[in-house]
């Protein structure tokens, strides 16, 4: 990273990239492969020679007198805080797909093309929201799924296994305890007959089950058995889980893709690591995201998106929960500033009203990407000085103010009243949302259809633009 961009975007990258997968998560998206944040110890990391002059000593000893390793509070080499993610095969950079797009050598059926469309706009809506600064299309991935023959079989590369995936658990101490054989034995036999009992228990309730399956396949016409077979597939062939299908045309678009076996593309967003600015780019470069001139960029958003997003994006309070949850993430860093974590929230949440605004309206992504860029900062609550000094002094105050009213007092106060009001409407005015109404009392009740940003936020609009807009 450059010496530039770190004081300009204070941007750790290993939570940059945890805090991409956390959003990818808890809006369903589906499109970056699961990241966290660990510790880890190898001798290809950078350690300075005393680390590891020191390591090789302390195993020495060890090695030769057993006895001694108790003293030490560690052996070997220290562990480092970085970020962990799940390695995908069978990706291909972006830039080479779409060349093959341009130039006719590979055929895009509509369904596949829809099914495309529908990862891309997710895609654009996380780099979006996150504001990534680094997003060209040669790291962001896609995977080709050809499509199957009857003499075919499935390959076992592109599946799963639970013993052989890259991210094992860490075996700790309490597993290693060995049990007597007739603990084992013991527990075995409890565990039979909670399977037992599980199994009695199913029989009575997939009938009920099967009977609201039955209903709502009929009413839908909807085959649920065999979305499910579709989407267990699909996360085996994509190496991380798929965003579950959650309205009717995406039901029937998965099933007429079985149905006519056309070729698959899966998406994978790699390499966030410079992402959550503090401030959008206002001085040299403008940063822009790769994929914003593709042609895919300039299609409005599906309505699937819309009528999934528009509903979670109006609710502020769960913009609030994402910015919680992300503080207890970026906190785990011994560097961390709430003042440059509260700037970094500011601009996400600008980003996230964008797009609210944006799936209303119909827009694409490559007109979201033209909006101007915003903040939207939390509204404080004013503490009370409760001291007794200030107390004196109100009182003195008080005593000065409360003198005879003259005629010109009196024509002044109206003046007075005019342009209090002015100056509060003004405050309000730049409120976010369609209803920019007043402050409510602490007893009254809330409207239904309130808007839940004006409640908690500011918005601020910025007006500099970055010298070079179209220069990555």
């Amino acid at each position: 990273m450059s010496y530039r961009l770190k004081n300009v975007y204070y941007i750790v990258g290993y939570l940059s990239e945890a805090g991409a997968s956390y959003i990818d998560q808890k809006l369903g998206l589906n499109v970056v492969p699961p990241t966290k944040v660990t510790h880890f110890a190898a001798p290809t990391f950078n350690y300075s020679k005393i680390e590891r002059a020191k390591a090789r000593t302390k195993l020495r000893i060890t090695d030769r007198y057993p006895q001694i390793e108790r003293v030490f509070n560690r052996i070997g080499l220290p562990k480092k805080i970085g970020s962990l993610q799940v390695f995908v095969k069978g990706y291909e950079d972006a830039y080479i797909i779409l060349r093959k797009w341009e130039s006719k050598e590979a055929d895009l059926p509509e369904l596949s093309k829809k099914h495309f469309l529908l990862q891309f706009q997710k895609l654009a809506m996380l780099d979006y929201i996150i504001r990534n600064t680094d997003r060209g299309n040669d790291n962001w991935l896609i995977k080709t799924v050809p499509p199957k023959c009857d003499n075919q079989e499935e390959e076992k590369d592109d599946e799963i296994n639970i013993n052989d995936h890259p991210i094992k658990p860490i075996v700790e101490e309490e597993n290693l305890i060995d049990l007597e054989d007739g603990d084992k034995s013991a527990s075995n036999e409890v565990k039979d007959d909670i399977n037992k009992d599980d199994n009695i228990i199913d029989i009575s309730t997939n009938n009920i089950n099967n009977k609201n399956e039955e209903s709502c396949e009929k009413e839908n016409n909807i085959n649920v058995k065999a979305i499910e077979n579709i989407v267990k597939n699909d996360s085996k062939i994509k190496g991380f889980s798929i965003s579950i299908p959650k309205s009717k045309d995406e039901f029937k678009l998965l099933e007429k893709m079985e149905d006519e076996n056309v070729p698959k593309y899966f998406v994978a967003a790699i390499d966030n690591g410079l992402a959550f600015p503090f401030k959008h780019p206002d001085e040299f470069r403008g940063y822009p995201f790769g994929w914003m001139y593709l042609p895919f960029a300039k299609e409005p958003f599906l309505p699937e998106i819309v009528n999934e997003y528009v509903e979670m994006f109006e609710n502020a309070f769960l913009v609030r929960e994402l910015c919680e949850d992300l503080r207890k993430i970026f906190s785990k860093d011994s560097g961390f500033d709430k003042r440059m974590f509260s700037r970094q929230m500011a601009v996400m949440r600008g980003q996230i009203f964008n797009l609210k605004e944006a799936l209303k309206d119909g827009k694409s992504p490559y007109e979201l990407c033209n909006m101007p860029p915003q903040y939207m900062c939390e509204i404080k609550k004013r503490k009370k000085n409760r001291g007794k000094r200030n107390r004196r002094e109100n009182i003195q105050n008080s005593s000065y103010n409360n003198h005879i009213p003259r005629t010109e007092d009196t024509l002044s106060t109206n003046d007075d009243e005019f342009n209090s009001r002015d100056i509060s409407s003004d405050d309000l005015g730049p409120q976010p949302g369609p209803s920019s109404s007043t402050g409510f009392e602490s007893g009254t009740t809330l409207p239904v259809n309130r808007d839940t940003w004006s409640l908690l936020y500011t918005q601020k609009v910025q007006i500099r633009k970055p010298f070079f807009q179209f220069w990555w």
